[in-house]
């Protein structure tokens, strides 16, 4: 997703100097290795996708706390609730597997790639299909084309078969 830059060596503080190093992210979707400010790739934005479908599935925080620090140590030592048992709607055990394979502590424990969170994705039983067909379908019924062409929702049909 690139949302996270590796340092190359010359840009790595040392942990020694009184300055520090600076941790960049926001809390509510930093992955563990982000806030330790240890090495990060492409798996951390995997983990920040999870948090984003946790939200989007629980409506909730994956953390919540009364600061940024509480939801950051929580997001490096913490084991999330499952969202089934935080959201309104079911979830279903697969889906909600997915996520939490995604909100793993260990870089190593998640999917290694958005492909590989595809196909996870893509394996998940649902109660019924939708295809790309029937999201640019939608879109064309329900959009507005704006002067450049693009397809863009109107606010009085978020959420209205999404």
């Amino acid at each position: 997703f690139g949302l996270v830059k590796v340092p190359s060596d010359s840009e790595r503080e040392d942990v020694n100097l009184t300055t520090g190093g600076f941790v960049g992210g926001t809390p509510n979707y930093i992955a563990p290795e982000q806030a330790a400010g240890d090495a990060v790739d492409g798996r951390a934005d995997i983990y920040s996708l999870g948090c984003v479908a946790y939200w989007l599935l629980t409506g909730r925080q994956v953390f919540e706390s009364g600061s940024a620090a509480g939801v950051i140590a929580a997001h490096m030592r913490a084991a999330p609730i499952p969202p089934s048992q935080r959201a309104q709607r079911e979830i279903p055990p697969d889906l909600e597997r997915v996520i939490l394979k995604c909100l793993q502590k260990k870089p190593d424990d998640r999917p290694q790639s958005a492909e590989d969170l595809s196909h996870m994705l893509g394996s998940c039983e649902t109660e019924a299909v939708w295809t790309r067909q029937m999201a640019k379908d939608w879109w064309e019924r329900n959009g507005s084309r704006s002067s450049t062409g693009t397809v863009t929702a109107r606010s009085d049909q978020i959420g209205n078969g999404i």
